[in-house]
């Protein structure tokens, strides 16, 4: 977490876009609920997230300064790798069963 000079040096826009990519690893069940304390994947809204982050780079194309430019980067490239990561383990089936022991069959 910032320290609060920290916090103080950053942009409107880098504030925007870290709060963006928070609200993107809730979707992507990375960050608990604050309510709930729960965590939920939602693919298709952070799939919207990241897009509207990419969005956002192309329109302010040279018009950034270098932290601003920096903290959009850094956030999109990562919210790339977690989502192929989740959309990955969302995409596998579930384990298979342990077959039982010889033993465990007698007894059903």
């Amino acid at each position: 977490m910032a320290s609060e000079s920290e916090s103080e040096s950053l942009s409107e826009f880098s504030r925007f876009v870290i709060a963006h990519t928070q609200n993107t690893g809730l979707a992507l069940g990375q960050i608990p609920h604050p309510t709930t304390g729960e965590t939920a994947v939602n693919l298709r809204m952070a799939r919207r997230m990241i897009d509207q982050l990419a969005m956002l780079r192309e329109k302010t194309a040279n018009n950034l300064d270098a932290p601003e430019t920096q903290v959009l980067a850094l956030g999109l490239d990562n919210l790339e790798k977690l989502y192929s990561q989740v959309e990955q383990s969302q995409a596998r089936p579930a384990e298979e069963p342990a077959l039982l022991t010889e033993q465990e069959e007698e007894e059903l």
